[in-house]
């Protein structure tokens, strides 16, 4: 058997690797299904005996399944349509792309009117490709650590690739415990305007991505507490000292 598969009807064969996994029926156990091979490259050959098989192929985040019939004698050519696009994610800091943070992104398919959004996949990657079925995306950006959430909704087509940008309103808070120089460890929590702890830890110099409001950062060293108010603003790239 020999395998090909392209990204859409209209499209080339695909020259990358894809996963191919052979599952075949045991004449005896009829309406069962076992692994009979696997291998990942573009296009593959498989010896198999004549019979029934299931074909399931997989190409990063996306896959499928045909059913084929082995003919004694016979060389069986199939190439599988996959229909699959790309998301290209990309996260913002209001008007400072340059800071180095990288958002995590999170790729939820959604399958129709009131189903649950479906986890498929994460990438923390600026502006990497993620390969997936033709379909609708909701992407959640998130920034860690800190408290800044976005999200876009996504429709991506075969063969091409739907760019995705997300902008935060927010920006990033460097803290330092100017009375704990010389102390280790040093124990920050951040709190927003309503007393919600936003994010916690013990890193001297930790950067922090925020979204727009106010916040008190608390650093606690060999048991002597400080603290600071402070405001964020969308693309704001503050030195925040506590204890000065």
């Amino acid at each position: 058997m020999e395998l090909a598969a392209k990204l859409a009807a209209d499209g080339g064969t695909i020259l990358r690797p894809v996963k191919w996994v052979i599952f075949g029926e045991p004449k005896d156990a009829p309406g069962t299904w076992k692994k009979v091979g696997e291998r990942e490259e573009p296009s593959p050959r498989f010896d198999l005996a004549p019979g029934r098989y299931v074909v399931q192929t997989i190409y990063d985040k996306a896959r499928t399944a045909r059913r084929i019939n082995v003919v004694k004698d016979k060389t069986t050519i199939m190439t599988v349509t996959l229909n699959v696009g790309a998301l290209r994610m990309l996260s913002r800091l209001g008007a400072v792309g340059e800071i180095s943070q990288s958002a995590e992104h999170l790729v939820y398919r959604l399958e129709g009117l009131g189903s649950k959004p479906k986890l498929i996949g994460t990438s923390d990657t600026p502006g990497a490709l993620m390969r997936v079925s033709a379909g609708t995306y909701k992407i959640v950006s998130r920034y860690l650590p800190g408290n800044s959430v976005a999200e876009a909704t996504a429709r991506v087509t075969p063969g091409m690739i739907s760019p995705v940008e997300l902008d935060h309103n927010a920006g990033v808070a460097s803290l330092f415990a100017v009375h704990a120089v010389n102390t280790k460890p040093v124990n920050w929590v951040v709190t927003d305007h309503d007393g919600q702890v936003v994010a916690m830890t013990d890193k001297r110099r930790p950067s922090l991505v925020l979204r727009s409001g106010t916040y008190t950062a608390t650093a606690t060293a060999a048991g002597v507490g400080k603290f600071r108010k402070f405001d964020v603003k969308p693309g704001d790239n503050l030195k925040i000292e506590v204890g000065g």
